[in-house]
């Protein structure tokens, strides 16, 4: 699960930062919320297992929206 930004309404993107590294992670249902200083993520997630999917758990995590900057 990624961030990523666009300079140009969508036309090209810039990974960012990256919210979770699990390779055999499942996310969905992001929400956002921005503050004056973070932007604010909550989403679901499962980890791939072999009979199917890990229980569902809920996240949030803040990230500054410094970090955030194209380079």
């Amino acid at each position: 699960l990624t961030v990523a930004v666009s300079d140009d309404r969508g036309e090209t993107w810039t990974r960012i930062a990256v919210a979770e590294d699990n390779p055999n992670g499942w996310f969905a249902y992001t929400a956002m919320h921005w503050t004056d200083t973070h932007l604010i993520l909550g989403y679901s997630g499962a980890e791939y297992i072999p009979d199917g999917l890990s229980p569902l758990w809920l996240k949030v995590i803040r990230i500054p929206l410094s970090s955030l900057a194209t380079p």
